[in-house]
């Protein structure tokens, strides 16, 4: 039967005729994947496999490769019938492998794996960040804009009437669209803070640690006077003016704690650059984070502690 589904006329599978003065006199042409036959044979067990040993399972279950060695698998119809078949594929098999689901109709599999590829098309085009200029060639200023209000809602009472409001604890992450390439923004936004701290510090020494060779561990640049720190800068970028939260690190928030408790805090300063990549990006610095956050003025969301 394989053989004969192989190398028949496709036209000849539905075995349907077109009469003419009484007579069958030729055969409705058709297309393989709407031969009456093939239908039949999706309901029945006649395929072995290579024990020769009759495969008692549906089509959809059956692989090419568990198939008998005698059945003919090279020629040229054989990826129609086995899609015709709904045989499963060898990628279904080891989608299932990888990821312990289990694909029950392969046309749904198919469309949900396009729409996964589409997606992810669609993703590298978004992450692909190229700036509109060099920093060499930005107009830097100064942004001494008010920190947005987030002024904390009064929570007691809870629990003793309705209330139709859902809680959004869950959704209050980073929402912003981190590209793949963000390490891209994030350097083009320390030259940045480079030529703009060299600018305000023209008599003192301005230690970019990620360009020096070293990695910054609790901020990105130092300035020293005679060989003495003096100021700490860890930089923030983004690509518009859009409030988002940016990611502190332990070591970071350490070391401004450390600052702050010592009456040095205002040594600690984050310094966030706006419209990465643009012409006239801005610049911002934000003295003593601790003493912020504290008083209110500096929003965190969601704050992870270690217990």
């Amino acid at each position: 039967m394989w053989q004969f589904l192989l190398t028949n006329n496709p036209s000849r599978l539905s075995g349907r005729t077109k009469r003419k003065n009484y007579l069958y006199e030729e055969f409705r042409t058709g297309d393989i994947e709407n031969a009456e036959i093939l239908e039949s044979l999706k309901g029945k067990y006649w395929l072995y496999n290579k024990e020769s040993i009759l495969i008692e399972k549906p089509l959809s279950e059956i692989l090419l490769n568990d198939l008998n060695d005698d059945y003919n698998k090279d020629h040229n119809n054989t990826e129609k019938l086995v899609k015709v078949l709904e045989l499963k594929l060898n990628k279904v098999s080891e989608f299932e492998e990888e990821t312990g689901l289990k694909v029950v109709n392969r046309e749904k599999y198919e469309k949900w794996m396009n729409a996964q590829s589409d997606d992810s098309s669609e993703n590298n085009e978004e992450s692909v960040w190229s700036p509109d200029v060099s920093p060499e060639e930005a107009n830097i200023s100064i942004d001494e804009s008010d920190f947005q209000d987030h002024s904390q809602e009064d929570l007691s009472g809870q629990g003793t009437k309705e209330s139709s409001e859902t809680d959004d604890a869950d959704n209050n992450g980073d929402n912003s669209n981190k590209p793949k390439d963000s390490k891209a923004i994030g350097d083009w936004g320390e030259s940045i803070a480079n030529e703009y701290l060299v600018r305000k510090f023209p008599n003192n020494e301005v230690v970019w640690l990620n360009k020096s060779g070293n990695v910054g561990k609790g901020y990105d640049f130092v300035i020293r006077d005679n060989g003495e720190d003096i100021a700490y800068y860890e930089v923030k970028s983004k690509t518009d003016e859009v409030p988002q939260l940016f990611l502190i690190s332990g070591t970071q928030w350490g070391w401004a704690r450390k600052l702050h408790n010592s009456k040095k805090g205002e040594m600690y300063k984050i310094l966030l650059i706006s419209n990465a990549g643009k012409k006239e990006p801005k610049v911002r610095e934000i003295v003593n984070p601790i003493e912020l956050w504290n008083s209110g003025e500096l929003y965190a969301d969601p704050v992870k502690i270690e217990l």
